[in-house]
């Protein structure tokens, strides 16, 4: 009886243990979004850059 009892529980920690790691949402899927964002974040500084002269150059153009 105590056999099946721990065969059961080592069963669900290794069911946990896949989707932490490989499920959906898991560990992996973190890390995807991760790389995704960071990619994001590096073309997001140009485009920062831009804007940033354009509201200097919208502030010159407005009358004092």
């Amino acid at each position: 009886m105590r056999k099946w009892l721990v065969l059961t529980l080592l069963a669900v920690f290794a069911l946990l243990q896949y989707e932490l790691w490989l499920g959906n949402g898991g560990w992996r899927d973190l890390q995807q979004v991760e790389q995704r964002v960071a990619v994001q974040e590096a073309a997001n500084v140009p485009m920062r850059e831009r804007n940033a002269r354009l509201a200097a150059e919208v502030t010159d153009l407005k009358p004092v």
